[in-house]
């Protein structure tokens, strides 16, 4: 009887993430811990408990598994039961390069395995000791990779790799993730961001920025307005609203001066927008409308935002 469990922790030093697994045989008192490298999550590290026990238990015997992740043991159960994993499953469930070879372990060795999910700190002796296993194993084991080639498991005839590591997420997730990673990566590049993003990047509240962008993207952006409200916010966060500067440097023959039509004197610029004298009463209007709208979606969503923190935000 193996007890397993695995830990995913942040190591606050290096501000990186750990994981590892350990387990446990009861009878024996053997046990194990890796830290592993690759795609954290808390399910992967179950995952490399239950077959690291595997690989070491004895061919043609039967193996009960203690661990207290339903999730693993729900996967092993679903896909354990398939003579093969097809490609669509293959290609669209997390760490089924693990769960593979998880399953050809048990055909090749002829194991019986039971899987019972136990619950996690509750004071049961073998489970806390393999808890202890893995936490130690992630800040100090020695790492283990996942490698092989493909697998008898799975109807596939190849294995996705990306930089010299195996593809063990949703694929299509990864690749609109690295997609998007890719595009952001470029427009974080670009001049104005550069100059005028990096250097505050503290100043910016993140979350509500993103928030904002996600309600009017994708699925959401489906009439002319919202579109027109996506493009506005894109070039408001890039400083890139058509102010005369700009105008002035695109088209001089039509836009001959960059000074303010307001007071004839300094360049309008986005920086001049937000202190001229003249658009200040304009700007308090604005303020306490933002102020209003913050304190209603605050409300709504029972964030619990006080007046101070939607002031800070705005």
């Amino acid at each position: 009887m193996f007890y397993t469990d695995g830990s995913l922790l942040k190591h606050k030093k290096e501000d990186s993430m750990r994981m590892g697994y350990g387990w446990i045989e009861e009878q024996t008192g053997i046990q194990m811990g890796h830290r592993i490298r690759d795609w954290f999550s808390s399910t992967r590290a179950e995952l490399f408990a239950i077959w690291s026990a595997l690989l070491c238990a004895p061919y043609d015997s039967k193996i009960t598994i203690f661990t207290d992740s339903q999730s693993a043991v729900d996967l092993l159960k679903k896909f354990g039961k398939l003579e093969k994993i097809s490609v669509r499953d293959f290609f669209n469930i997390n760490n089924a390069s693990v769960i593979a070879k998880i399953i050809e372990t048990i055909r090749g060795k002829n194991l019986h395995v039971e899987y019972i999910k136990i619950k996690a700190h509750n004071g049961i002796e073998y489970n806390e000791v393999a808890d202890k296993i893995a936490k130690r194993a992630a800040y100090e084991g020695e790492s283990w990779c996942l490698t092989y080639e493909n697998t008898d498991a799975a109807n596939i005839l190849f294995t996705p790799i990306w930089n010299g590591y195996i593809i063990d997420k949703k694929l299509r997730s990864f690749v609109k993730d690295i997609t998007g990673i890719s595009y952001e990566l470029e427009w974080s590049l670009l001049k104005y961001n550069i100059v005028d993003f990096h250097d505050s990047y503290s100043t910016h509240e993140w979350n509500v920025t993103w928030t904002i962008f996600d309600s009017m993207k994708g699925n959401n952006c489906t009439t002319m307005e919202m579109s027109k409200n996506w493009s506005w916010a894109c070039k408001l966060i890039d400083y890139n609203l058509p102010t005369l500067d700009k105008m002035h440097e695109r088209y001089p023959d039509i836009y001959k001066e960059s000074e303010s039509i307001l007071c004839g004197r300094e360049i309008e610029n986005m920086e001049y927008l937000s202190t001229c004298i003249f658009l200040e009463q304009l700007w308090r209007d604005v303020e306490l409308k933002l102020w209003e709208e913050g304190k209603r979606i605050s409300d709504e969503m029972d964030l619990g935002f006080k007046k101070e923190e939607i002031r800070n935000i705005i």
